[in-house]
This record gives structure tokens, C-alpha cells and sequence, in this order.
């Protein structure tokens, strides 16, 4: 396991570090090189403040697995904004700024799979947890054919899946673990809602909005009915 304490000191020193090249890059009328410096060295402060963070589960059996998924997920983004800073991608034909979206991308769907990963031992979470981390893995694919792509629709068609893959997975909440089946009808309306959404945005334009705005309103009624029915 990490020492924290070596963590915390690195953590300490790049900050310093950072704040003493800045003041000298102001000094002496800055330079790109001393910028680059200075955003690599907050860079991995802000990685190592993480670091803190995720390896607190290392020492647990119930949340190891997600620690090491995080801990991963933050080396690679380190390593990531290392490129976009030092515009390394240029070798491999990637542009700084297309770095810079795989880093989002990477942020926005694996601390959602961390977290489900971190909950898969619990009986009431287990298949919503399978589902998100599936979700996840979708969702960041999905993202990086977008990105060489270049389409909208296809920016649209995913970050919809998104929004309403997330509420199927919070209607899956206690599969397995209870015999109350309200979730269902949140599922339906939640693929009805995907399709209706797809479908308007091949057309590019509003028709269906009133259908896909009550069946959205079904979807927390059926979720707060299947929670009141459980406390029962």
C-alpha cells in the first residue's frame, strides 16, 4: 500500500514547485516552456490529492478492487494530461486538445464505474452495479467514435444513453434482493424514452416532446413507488 505521507509531501513539494516556476516565469517575462512547467507540476498535484483519495480502500477486501480501478484511471490521466501538455500527441497524430476530451471522457465515466464497483458485493446493488460499470464502458466507446467521427447526432444519441441509462440503473436498484417489480415499468419507460429521443433527433426536430416528457414522469413515480413498497 501507498505510504500516504510520501503522497501528501510530493503533493506539497509540486505545489511549491509550481508556485516558485510561476513567480519566475513572471520575472523573467514567461516563457511556454515555464507554463508547460507549471501545468505539469499542478497536474500532479491534483493526481496525487486523488491518489490520497482512492488508495484509502487499498487496505479493504470490500473495496480494493474499485481503489485499484481509480488508482489506474488516475495514472492514465496523469499520463494523459503529460501529453496534452507537452503536446506529445503530435507523434501519434492526436492534437492536445483531443487529449484533453479523453481525459473528460475517461473523468466522466470512470468515477461512475469506481463507485459501481465499489458497491458490487452488496445483494441489493449487484445488478445495477453490473449495469453501470456495462454502461460506462459503452458510453466511453461510444465517445471516442464520436470524437473521430465528428457527427453530432452521434454526440447526441450518446450523451442521451447517458442520462437515461442512468436512471435504468438506479431502477435496478434491489434486483434479486426483493419481489416488489414497479423498476420494470421505469425500465420500459426508460427504453421508450431512448428511442422516442433517438428518433427526434434524426428528424432534428421537436416532434414527440410531450410523449417523452410523460414518460420521464413515470420514471421517479416508479422508482418512489418501488422504494415505499420495500419499506413496507
Amino acid at each position: 500500500m501507498i505510504n500516504p505521507k510520501i503522497l501528501l509531501r510530493l503533493m506539497l513539494l509540486s505545489l511549491a514547485a509550481a508556485a516558485v516556476v510561476g513567480a519566475a516565469g513572471v520575472l523573467m517575462g514567461g516563457t511556454e516552456v515555464i507554463g508547460q512547467t507549471v501545468g505539469m507540476l499542478v497536474l500532479m498535484a491534483v493526481c496525487i490529492a486523488l491518489l490520497l483519495w482512492a488508495t484509502r480502500g487499498l487496505g479493504e477486501p470490500k473495496t480494493r478492487a474499485s481503489a485499484l480501478l481509480a488508482t489506474a484511471m488516475i495514472i492514465v490521466e496523469f499520463l494523459l494530461g503529460l501529453a496534452a501538455i507537452w503536446d506529445l500527441g503530435r507523434f501519434i497524430g492526436v492534437s492536445e486538445w483531443s487529449l484533453v476530451e479523453i481525459m473528460l471522457f475517461l473523468a466522466a465515466t470512470g468515477f461512475p464505474a469506481c463507485a459501481s464497483l465499489r458497491y458490487y458485493t452488496h445483494p441489493n446493488a449487484r445488478i445495477a452495479c453490473i449495469a453501470g460499470m456495462i454502461l460506462c464502458s459503452i458510453i466511453f466507446l461510444f465517445w471516442l467514435i464520436g470524437m473521430n467521427r465528428g457527427v453530432w447526432q452521434w454526440w447526441e444519441y450518446t450523451n442521451s444513453l447517458y442520462g437515461i441509462g442512468t436512471l435504468v440503473v438506479l431502477c435496478l436498484i434491489g434486483v434479486g434482493a426483493d419481489h416488489w417489480h414497479w423498476r420494470w415499468l421505469g425500465v420500459a419507460c426508460a427504453v421508450a424514452c431512448y428511442v422516442i429521443v433517438v428518433r427526434q433527433i434524426d428528424l432534428n426536430g421537436d416532434s414527440g416532446t410531450q410523449i417523452t416528457t410523460s414518460l420521464f414522469s413515470v420514471l421517479p413515480r416508479a422508482r418512489q413507488q418501488q422504494g415505499s413498497m420495500t419499506a413496507r
